[in-house]
């Protein structure tokens, strides 16, 4: 929603609304995504560089927001939490939102969960089972 062409037009509390639904879960979907999003706003770009800027400007907002959410969950800082969402979530998405692109040959063309909370899902299972057997023997 953050990042499709609709994205752009929602008012600034909207967006703080969307983001805010869940503040851990969020971000990681904006990282785990932001790549293959074509900005609309580099129109024409053949090389590539408009586009690279954006991204690099999206990867330094998400890394202040990194930087905001260990104030808020280390130092206890709660009232940074709406700067913290603004920095990895809503920025990254207003410069990044237009047509999601496949980067890679077979991939599917629609968003990507979180991949590492499938691996710590996996990890919790294999811990559980190993502590399980070996409370039995």
């Amino acid at each position: 929603m953050l990042f499709g062409y609709n994205g752009g037009k929602l008012r600034m509390d909207a967006r703080i609304d969307l983001s805010m639904s869940d503040p851990d879960l969020v971000p990681l979907l904006i990282q785990e995504n932001y790549l293959n999003y074509r900005p609309a706003s580099s129109g024409k770009d053949d090389n590539g560089v408009k586009r690279l800027n954006l991204i690099a400007r999206a990867a330094e907002s998400i890394g202040d927001g990194d930087l905001f959410n260990v104030q808020i969950r280390r130092f206890r800082q709660w009232q940074l939490s709406q700067s913290g969402c603004l920095a990895s979530c809503i920025i990254p998405a207003a410069l990044l939102h237009g047509q999601r692109e496949v980067l890679e040959q077979g991939e599917s063309n629609y968003n990507r969960f979180g991949g590492c909370l499938g691996k710590n899902s996996t990890m919790g299972r294999i811990k559980g089972f190993w502590r399980m057997c070996a409370f039995i023997f």
